[in-house]
């Protein structure tokens, strides 16, 4: 017995202290940073994450009731694409008090059931000019509102005001064209190729106001009294002189309808948006004549 433990502390003696003495202190640091580390994370447990699932378990849930493509698209997180806004436009009364203003309503060229289409020659500071809805009238705060048949619709800053057609007393209710019997008439006048009036014809029903490019019309009056309208050609002279008319004319009536009353000449100007022929009865150099041709 006293033998082994001489050979055991010889054994011990023999041994490197030095470096056993070093390994013992770095296992001995290793573990007390593993023991705080589970302390630590026992004070501040890592989240809990789920396992990613695969493809075709995430196609089946999406399928089965979860977010779908079509439930996004159906929110309409940037707005719906056809979406019209919600404006309400300002209406225009046709019953509107009468203006005061320091102009003439000489013409008209209204359009049938649509009165934003149609234009109105007004007179403003002894100038005659042709204006269409929505155009400012010259010298005034006005616009044009509305063409009706036998008036117009201004809007005077935000004021809308009733400017009757030269001749016509104001009423608050909107006079429907009637139309008379016609007068038959004898004389005739050559007629232009029947093609270039229908094209004519057709680019008039389309855009009214190039009515002022082909004629130029201007009311005659007589000790005050309205007698008719003084014709001369526009930008294409040949074709109102195949017409049959001559530049200085004075339009009477149309196809029977008596221009010096203004009912009677709305009447007019709308039968011919529809009728294939026209007579027009002026006054040439003192004498009453007919000038008829097809359109």
């Amino acid at each position: 017995m006293e033998l082994q433990l001489q050979q055991l502390q010889k054994f011990w003696l023999g041994l490197p202290h030095a470096k056993l003495s070093r390994i013992i202190v770095v296992l001995s640091v290793v573990y007390v940073a593993f023991l705080f580390s589970q302390l630590f994370w026992l004070l501040w447990p890592v989240p809990q994450t789920q396992p990613l699932l695969p493809a075709s378990q995430l196609y089946s849930q999406s399928s089965s009731g979860g977010i779908t493509s079509q439930g996004i698209v159906s929110q309409n997180l940037f707005g719906e694409a056809n979406a019209k806004p919600d404006t309400k436009p300002q209406p225009v009364v046709s019953d509107a008090p009468e203006t005061t203003l320091n102009v003439r309503l000489t013409g008209i060229v209204a359009v049938s059931q649509d009165d934003g289409a149609g234009l109105a020659i007004i007179e403003s500071q002894g100038r005659q000019e042709t204006y269409s809805v929505d155009a400012p009238i010259t010298g005034t705060r006005a616009k044009l509102a509305r063409v009706l048949p036998d008036r117009v619709i201004l809007d005077v800053s935000g004021r809308f005001e009733t400017l009757m057609l030269d001749g016509i007393e104001f009423s608050r209710t909107v006079a429907m064209p009637t139309k008379p019997k016609k007068i038959v008439n004898n004389a005739t006048s050559p007629t232009p190729p029947r093609n270039e009036l229908a094209n004519r014809r057709q680019e008039l029903i389309n855009e009214p106001g190039k009515l002022f490019d082909y004629i130029k019309i201007s009311p005659e009056r007589r000790n005050g009294e309205l007698i008719g309208y003084r014709l001369t050609p526009g930008k294409d002279p040949e074709l109102f002189k195949q017409v049959g008319l001559q530049a200085n004319d004075l339009a009477i009536a149309i196809n029977g309808f008596q221009l010096t009353d203004m009912k009677q000449a709305m009447s007019a100007i709308n039968e011919l948006r529809t009728s294939t022929d026209a007579n027009i009865t002026i006054e040439r150099d003192g004498q009453v004549m007919d000038v008829q041709f097809s359109l």
